[in-house]
């Protein structure tokens, strides 16, 4: 039974409770703060683009009365630039993933203004966790809750951009509803009057999307993948300053072999830099000291890598590699797939289908991520890229 307060009583209460609350307004963020502080080693600004230069100017606008779509293939880092360019304490960001209802949208967009506020050394997750830090009596008869609600309200200005990501994952747009999905981003634009950004995997909704966009979106803008800063940023993110070293000595080959690849996705580069380090990792330094050698490994290593993670190759076409590319070449079915000899092709100067590393290795350390040091070493010791005697063909032949 909730208990039943006198009006002065519960302005006191109110005033008690809105005082503490105002008290955590500098905390706001803080766990974001204290991450940017250690991230010590990370890359400049942003590359200048379109984006960048469109996303500048409109968070320059005061009420703009419409909406920013930004769109682009998967994975190329379209939250993460949107994110440098529009920073921690000039943003609200909610993911629109699993939320079904506007309710739960606006919910969500109130929880954005704080995220990370800390009470008491408690941080407040939750309506319940309110009373629970502010030790009132009242709080916990329920007060809390309208009054959370109409804080949050307050500090919810236009003062900040807000960017809605995901659109494509939110429930209400794979259920069909769509208009109820717009209509409620649209109402931050219209009767908010906030900036507000919208990020989504475009080929996935263009079709469905077309007819309802010009509603609510007076911008479209493509993010293109920052592949230069990304490889500066994954670089970044390894432990040792050795390995970052070796990475730094190979981001030619390694920016090459991708620009090579076709590839758009940053996670898959992300996935192929870390792969590397491993193979690196787990090398003997007489293998390290022969570079040229390590730079054959490293492309064709690459290569092969990008390719299974893109779908391009499977673990049965990494065995047998060179006797596949002699029957797609030179074989019957000239006019049938042919994996291996357009892989080769794609990658001049990588070794797909030598002996610089084994279908076995390649297939454990790609397919299945076991990377043996005993057998890299093993099979490095004896190939003539590290500088064990050619092995006469008549003997291959054996």
């Amino acid at each position: 039974m909730l208990l039943l307060l006198g009006s002065r009583e519960l302005a006191a209460s109110m005033r008690t409770i809105i005082s503490k609350l105002k008290s955590m307004v500098g905390t706001v963020g803080k766990v974001d703060v204290e991450a940017d502080v250690r991230e010590t080693t990370s890359p400049p600004s942003p590359e200048p683009s379109a984006l960048s230069d469109y996303l500048e100017y409109y968070t320059s606008l005061k009420a703009p009365g419409y909406a920013v779509l930004v769109t682009g293939p998967w994975g190329i880092g379209k939250t993460h630039q949107v994110k440098e360019i529009i920073p921690e304490d000039q943003r609200y960001y909610v993911s629109l993933y699993g939320l079904d209802s506007v309710e739960a949208i606006n919910n969500a967009v109130l929880a954005s203004c704080i995220r990370g506020a800390e009470l008491g050394g408690k941080l407040l997750n939750t309506i319940g966790d309110v009373g629970t830090a502010m030790g009132d009596k009242y709080a916990l008869a329920g007060a809390a809750g309208a009054l959370w609600t109409a804080f949050l309200r307050l500090k919810l200005t236009p003062d900040r951009t807000l960017i809605f990501d995901d659109l494509e994952r939110s429930p209400l747009w794979t259920s069909g509803d769509k208009s109820t999905l717009l209509g409620a981003i649209n109402h931050y634009v219209e009767h908010g009057n906030f900036r507000v950004v919208v990020i989504c995997h475009e080929e996935l909704v263009a079709d469905k999307l077309a007819l309802q966009k010009e509603k609510v979106f007076g911008h479209t803008v493509r993010a293109e993948a920052q592949t230069e800063r990304a490889i500066s940023r994954f670089i970044c993110e390894v432990p040792t300053k050795e390995w970052r070293e070796f990475l730094e000595g190979r981001r030619n080959i390694i920016r090459e072999v991708w620009n090579q690849s076709g590839q758009q996705s940053l996670r898959i580069l992300r996935h192929v830099i870390a792969d590397i380090v491993r193979i690196y990792s787990i090398l003997e330094n007489r293998h390290k000291d022969n570079e040229g050698a390590v730079d054959v490994l490293i492309r064709s290593f690459a290569a092969l890598d990008i390719e299974l993670r893109s779908g391009g190759i499977d673990a049965e076409l990494l065995k047998d590699r060179y006797e596949k590319y002699i029957n797609e070449t030179f074989g019957d079915n000239e006019e049938g797939p042919r994996p291996i000899a357009n892989i080769t092709k794609r990658y001049p100067g990588a070794d797909i289908c030598g002996s610089i590393l084994s279908d076995r290795l390649l297939v454990d350390m790609l397919v299945r991520g076991v990377y043996d040091k005993n057998m890299l070493v093993e099979w490095l010791d004896q190939n003539s890229h590290f500088g064990a005697e050619e092995v006469a063909p008549w003997k291959i032949v054996i």
